[in-house]
């Protein structure tokens, strides 16, 4: 079954929607700053066991929402005409999720403003589960390997991104916010070389 993942962001939850129903996944209690809650969340991903990350935006932190089951379960059905304004990303993850599955309604903060900025908008899981943040405060990127509490590498870049993507040999995708650019930081030597021009600034 064919589905997309949603994050309406005014009304701060993650939703899931397929061709009959809306349900919603994490933050359904409404915006709010507890563990349960998210304000304005901006970007979402997965690792490889299925566990959802998302950069809660207003909250100044990246949120980890344990996945507890991936067969089937209840999750709460929205009617459709309840969507607010909403950005949303549509992927395959690394790890098939299938339609019933279900999170752990309590977040757990993976990194705080102090770690990862307070302008946090973009985030990106690779496929061996190491995490990068694009930390627009710091003008960095960051990268957590291995489930380490503290960012292994911080990359200076010079500019403000709200997008991120990483290819499979360590190249980072970000979008330059000033130049209306598509930029690759090559890895390892993180020699920045300009791909492609847009019209505006990417989102997811």
């Amino acid at each position: 079954e064919e589905y997309l993942f949603i994050l309406d962001r005014d009304s701060g939850r993650l939703l899931r929607s397929d061709s009959e129903n809306t349900y919603c996944l994490v933050g359904c209690g409404g915006i709010g700053s507890a563990s349960n809650r998210l304000n304005h969340p901006s970007s979402f991903n997965f690792d490889r066991q299925g566990n959802l990350f998302v950069v809660d935006r207003h909250n100044r932190r990246i949120q980890k929402f344990l996945l507890t089951s991936n067969s089937c379960g209840k999750s709460l059905i929205l009617a459709t005409t309840e969507l607010h304004r909403f950005s949303f990303q549509v992927f395959v993850p690394y790890t098939p999720v299938l339609t019933l599955a279900q999170w752990h309604s309590d977040g757990v903060t993976v990194a705080n403003w102090t770690i990862a900025g307070n302008r946090t908008l973009a985030i990106f899981v690779d496929q061996n589960d190491t995490l990068y943040a694009a930390a627009r405060g710091f003008q960095q990127i960051k990268m957590w390997t291995g489930g380490n509490l503290m960012p292994q590498r911080n990359w200076t870049i010079s500019s403000l991104t709200r997008s991120m993507f990483v290819a499979a040999n360590g190249d980072v995708y970000v979008d330059h916010i000033t130049s209306h650019r598509v930029i690759r930081w090559r890895w390892p030597d993180r020699l920045a070389v300009p791909v492609m021009s847009i019209p505006s600034g990417c989102y997811g």
